[in-house]
């Protein structure tokens, strides 16, 4: 009777143990708390005036859809180059040109994210460009 009372207080407490653990090891996400949250690009800009504000919300938008449709290409070269390279007879050339699709992705990918940056950027006074740069910089986002 001792034993197995010792066997079900043991149990609970590495039950108690494994539950205390994960949730230690639990972080939030950008957005959560973290100030990473949608506005968070053009909050902490001083002095926008609504035109600014409005002007940076069309962009945002046409931005987000621009990176959705890359986003979307690259994850289907993805797929396809995981068919590639699950095949018996692997084709090399075949393997190799789909990176170098992704590859020119990647790269109008970033060019668009700079030239959004640009947009932002050039409908700012000086003063508003030193706060943007200074976050945008810090936040490593496009």
């Amino acid at each position: 009777m001792k034993k197995l009372k010792s066997v079900s207080i043991g149990m609970l407490l590495l039950a108690f143990l494994f539950s205390v653990n994960t949730t230690a090891f639990a972080q939030m996400g950008h957005g959560k708390g973290m100030g990473h949250s949608e506005k968070s690009m053009c909050m902490n800009i001083p002095d926008l005036t609504g035109d600014q504000e409005s002007q940076m919300e069309k962009f945002k938008i046409v931005h987000m859809k621009k990176m959705l449709n890359y986003s979307n290409q690259i994850n289907e070269k993805n797929a396809h180059l995981q068919t590639l390279r699950a095949t018996d007879d692997v084709d090399m050339n075949a393997i190799n040109s789909t990176i170098d699709e992704m590859s020119v992705i990647k790269a109008s990918q970033q060019k668009d994210k700079e030239q959004h940056i640009q947009d932002v950027r050039n409908i700012l006074t000086d003063t508003q460009k030193v706060y943007f740069d200074k976050n945008h910089i810090n936040r490593g986002m496009g």
